[in-house]
């Protein structure tokens, strides 16, 4: 288990082996306070793998469940590299999500108490370190109530650690496919079925996870005699020997954890597979060269990936490239790599630019994506202004940084929330995102089940989903020195005058800074009056000037303040007749207004108002009929119409 730690937040990254079944089971890795380390997170410094066999002495500190984060985190402080959690608190439905293991055994009854273990080597100096760790946590002690903070000492070894995962293994079948444990008899009247003995050790594939049985009933469909395997990722080597017992001639296994070979090695032998059949070796096939050359090219009948991926929407992706390379649109956004690989394949003269869903926090990531053909990358919305500049500063000029700079402010990272979708059925990762965020809510408790508890509000908000609007109006300046050359609306799910207001706004503002400085400063009411003019929450500037607290997230209030309702956009002017689509209802002799690209707002009366058939209307009540509007004021293609709202 690696955990990343910053005092009083808890942050954890589990990679779990099978030795943490429980949190009860040990397992170690190494805890980093990111005020020294920032966002890395280094390897295990202790691998059971590496150290299989040796002893070392353990170290139980008990404490109170509520207090184990930032007793962690002391202990960071005076040098502890790992620690095993031992609690009896209940994982929680996040917390399974979170997990890729094949067994989760229940636990006990939580009894607020934990006990944190850490481990040194038989010839560490803990005399000196456990004076270090009592001094600490006498410190912590005087502001935070840490319980007993009793430490009592044991010995343990590696084996202990790889073992205890087996009592809760059993043998169990994939359809007609028994997977019996090594250590466990064949029932005799299993003794005719297909039947895979298997021990992971500390590799991963007990076959248990539902990824692999989804893979292994692929394979029962597809596998066919002869058949050239490549298994990426072969932990146990399950996948691989499932397919050699089908019928397939030959597999070759790949894995990044060395622990594999001996696992392949005793499962090969477990179920009477030839050496010669199934080969093995360590490496990253993703990114190495010598590794793929050494795998081969083009010669494997089937892959094996045990993952869960989107396949079903690769043709249609295919099929839409092949429609926009007759549009020919400017460029195409895209986040996906393989995406990204048909679009340069079916229509490689279209730009490729790449979302910022595709998590584009580094240099690093900018210059991957350079390298593939990318002409444009749009920034995580998680970035400052200063890391922009860094970024810059570390790629090539024409390479093209698009940041967003207004509008709604997603409560996921970099945008990847899964609300709409569930609720509504409408992707947020396609574009139709509904912003199930900013609905109003009640709560459940898990013991009375159908008792809806409101969510409340208060001055500073409902504290769930409440952030403000990005807007970044009165920073023209900060950005354009940044080096930002694309400035991104968040416009989903609002009207065409939102984006209109909006994108005029800025692109005015741009100019007036870029013309003069100091017009930009006297402009700046008039660019808050129109932004303010459009459906807006509070603002707030994000990420870019650190990271948000409470009080550059949390809004007064859940309701959108709405200024003007958006009519419609002129289409053509013909006879001094303009043709909309009328969006929201208007009557004859109201006063509106012509709002223009060029900043200027006009105010006109409605004269008249005729349908497609040239028949005369006193309004126009009807969502996106057709209309001729006839106004007594100027009006051009692309203007939009708007009514200013007296009650707003």
């Amino acid at each position: 288990m690696n955990i990343k730690q910053e005092r009083g937040t808890k942050c954890l990254f589990l990679f779990f082996l099978y030795s943490c079944i429980l949190k009860e089971v040990p397992v170690f890795g190494t805890i980093e306070n990111r005020r020294q380390t920032g966002t890395k997170i280094r390897k295990c410094v202790y691998s059971i793998r590496r150290y299989r066999n040796m002893k070392w002495n353990r170290f139980t500190l008990k404490t109170k469940t509520e207090a184990e984060d930032i007793v962690i985190c002391t202990l960071a402080e005076v040098g502890i590299e790992g620690v095993e959690i031992q609690d009896k608190q209940p994982l929680t439905d996040e917390d399974k999500a979170q997990m890729f293991v094949d067994i989760m055994p229940e636990g006990p009854a939580d009894d607020g108490i934990a006990y944190l273990n850490f481990y040194l080597e038989e010839d560490a100096d803990t005399e000196a370190i456990l004076k270090d760790v009592k001094e600490a946590l006498e410190d912590l002690r005087s502001f935070v109530d840490i319980g007993e903070a009793t430490i009592t000492e044991s010995q343990t070894e590696d084996k202990d650690w790889i073992n205890n995962w087996k009592q809760y293994f059993h043998q169990f079948y994939v359809d007609d496919i028994l997977i019996v444990p090594s250590w466990e008899e064949v029932k005799a009247e299993d003794k005719d079925k297909m039947i895979l003995h298997i021990d992971p050790g500390t590799a991963f594939g007990t076959g248990m996870h539902e990824t692999t049985q989804l893979v292994i009933r692929q394979l029962k469909k597809f596998v066919k005699p002869g058949m050239e395997i490549l298994d990426v990722g072969t932990g146990s080597g399950i996948l691989g020997i499932v397919a050699l017992k089908l019928g397939a001639g030959h597999v070759v296994g790949t894995d990044l954890d060395p622990c594999a070979v001996p696992a392949v090695s005793e499962n090969k032998e477990a179920n009477q597979i030839e050496e010669k059949s199934f080969d093995m070796m360590i490496g990253n096939i993703i990114d190495d060269k010598e590794v793929q050359d050494t795998v081969g090219y083009e010669k494997y009948d089937i892959v094996t990936a045990n993952i869960l991926a989107h396949n079903e929407d690769l043709p249609g992706v295919r099929k839409y490239f092949e429609e926009l390379k007759e549009i020919k649109p400017d460029a195409l956004i895209i986040a996906d790599p393989g995406v990204f690989e048909i679009a340069k394949e079916v229509c490689p003269e279209i730009e490729r630019h790449i979302s910022t869903q595709a998590n584009n926090t580094n240099y690093g990531t900018y210059n991957f994506w350079y390298k593939q053909g990318a002409s444009r990358v749009v920034s995580a919305r998680e970035l400052s202004l200063e890391e922009i500049k860094e970024l810059r500063a570390n790629i090539p000029e024409d390479l093209e940084i698009e940041t967003f700079v207004h509008g709604a402010m997603c409560i996921s990272y970099s945008g990847r929330c899964l609300l709409s979708n569930y609720f509504t059925g409408r992707d947020a990762n396609r574009g139709a995102c509904t912003h199930p965020c900013r609905w109003k809510y009640a709560v459940v408790e898990e013991k009375r089940p159908g008792e809806y508890l409101p969510v409340y509000e208060n001055e500073r908000g409902t504290y769930i989903f409440n952030s403000k609007d990005l807007c970044m109006i009165q920073y023209i300046p900060e950005i354009l020195d940044a080096g930002i050359d694309s400035l991104k609306i968040e416009g989903r799910m609002k009207t065409a005058l939102y984006v209109a207001t909006v994108a005029r706004t800025y692109r005015k503002a741009i100019d007036d800074y870029q013309k003069d400085p100091e017009l930009y400063k006297k402009n700046m009411p008039w660019y808050l009056e129109q932004i303010s003019n459009c459906t807006y929450r509070q603002f707030t500037t994000g990420f870019f000037f650190g990271k948000p607290d409470e009080t550059t997230q949390i809004y007064d209030s859940n309701t959108y303040v709405k200024e003007y309702t958006y009519l419609g956009i002129i289409g053509e002017v013909r006879d001094g007749l303009c043709r909309i689509e009328q969006r929201n209802k208007f009557s004859v002799g109201e006063i509106i207004e012509i709002m223009k690209p060029n900043g200027e707002n006009v105010e006109a009366k409605v004269e008249r108002i005729l349908n497609e058939e040239g028949e005369e209307q006193e309004s126009a009540p009807h969502s996106k009929q057709v209309l001729y509007v006839a106004l007594d004021q100027k009006a051009d293609k692309y203007d939009i119409l708007r009514r200013a709202e007296k009650d707003a």
